[in-house]
């Protein structure tokens, strides 16, 4: 009876070490989102959606940082602003995840370029190149990257710039193609980590 319970203990030893070796230590925790632009044809384009879209080959975004996101980036983490020495990593982290989340309906693009002007208008733009412009009606652009709120200790918003060419999309020769028809009620959002509660825009010639 002994030897059999010993034998019977042996398998459970190999389970409870397998265990032990393929468990991981715990991911550090996210401290970076984005905020979604979902983009519509607007009252105008309404009646040929593809025209609208056609040839379409780069889109900018430029979204203004509110007041959690001024103070966070000039002065309680300018590190972490896009030439600060964490900043940088942050920065090229997100070029590839805001075209590769698991987000429904996001839109198929490569980032091209970040601009983030931290001294005259406080605000973040970034370039897509659009992989399939019959592809553009509702989709969603993550726009970032913004620091979460655990993470920011306030409440990081952001609002569309009040600009009709802040959300705008260009030819192959940076022609511009479309642009914001008509500001809606909602323009600001707050980072997450979430594909949900997109900032609307409405978009014609």
């Amino acid at each position: 009876m002994k030897s059999r319970a010993h034998l019977l203990t042996v398998p459970a030893l190999i389970t409870a070490l397998s265990t032990a070796l393929s468990c991981k230590p715990d991911e550090e925790p996210e401290t970076h989102g984005f905020v979604c632009v979902e983009v519509r044809p607007g009252v105008s384009a309404q009646s040929d959606v593809a025209a609208l879209f056609a040839g379409t080959k780069q889109v900018k975004i430029t979204v203004n940082y509110l007041e959690c996101l001024k103070d966070f980036y000039l002065n309680t983490h300018t590190e972490y602003a896009q030439v600060g020495v964490e900043g940088e990593a942050i920065f090229e982290e997100w070029r590839e995840r805001l075209c590769s989340e698991t987000v429904n309906a996001r839109v198929e693009c490569e980032v091209a370029d970040y601009r983030q002007d931290l001294a005259t208008s406080l605000n973040l733009t970034v370039t897509y190149d659009i992989l399939d412009s019959t592809a553009l009606e509702g989709r969603k652009f993550l726009v970032g990257p913004l620091p979460l709120e655990e993470f920011a200790g306030c409440k990081p918003d952001v609002k569309i710039a009040g600009s009709n060419a802040a959300v705008s999309g260009y030819d192959v020769n940076n022609a511009l193609l479309w642009k914001i028809e008509a500001f809606n009620a909602i323009t600001e959002g707050r980072a997450s980590l979430r594909g949900s509660g997109c900032i609307p825009v409405d978009v014609g010639k």
